[in-house]
């Protein structure tokens, strides 16, 4: 940490007349990474926007970083576009559709996150078992119960858990 500290400043004077051989956006990678390190959060986001205003390619290192200091610092709304960000560059990593269905439901979006979630699944992103019953209950909640009781047909032990198969009993049943 104590190396990060040192470092700022000198990143900083030299951000000031970068020289020939260097790049901008690089540079200001470092001093989001520096800020990063020591858990900076709101100097990771200004430098942040620095970098994104030289670097207009999306790469996931700076972009989670970015993730991980709006988490930090609970800019919900702020996270969403970045978390799509993400999903745009990779599309088959369940985290970041699980936290942006996990942030819809926060921000009270339950439309939001059965729309997030049922696509991730429909895109064939492997789903965790907690988030296809959350699909399932999201489904229920917006009166889709067949659907909830297919999802949780496709839960593991699906046919010996008692639980699951009493939810997916009552899901089938509402859907009567």
């Amino acid at each position: 940490d104590e190396q990060f500290k040192r470092a700022l400043p000198h990143y900083y004077q030299l951000s000031k007349a970068i020289p020939e051989n260097q790049k901008a956006d690089e540079l200001w990678l470092r001093i989001v990474q520096a800020h990063y390190q020591i858990s900076e959060w709101k100097q990771v986001l200004s430098a942040m926007t620095t970098y994104e205003k030289l670097n207009r390619v999306d790469e996931v290192q700076p972009l989670s970083m970015k993730l991980g200091a709006q988490l930090q610092l609970q800019k919900w709304r702020d996270s969403l576009p970045t978390l799509q960000r993400l999903i745009m560059l990779e599309p088959n990593k369940a985290v970041w559709w699980q936290q942006t269905a996990g942030i819809q439901l926060r921000l009270s979006r339950s439309k939001d996150a059965l729309d997030t979630l049922a696509l991730a699944k429909r895109q064939g992103v492997e789903l965790s078992q907690l988030d296809l019953k959350t699909l399932a209950q999201l489904y229920a909640q917006r009166g889709i119960p067949e659907r909830a009781a297919v999802i949780y047909a496709q839960l593991k032990g699906a046919k010996t858990d008692v639980e699951l198969v009493s939810s997916q009993a009552m899901y089938w049943q509402m859907a009567k």
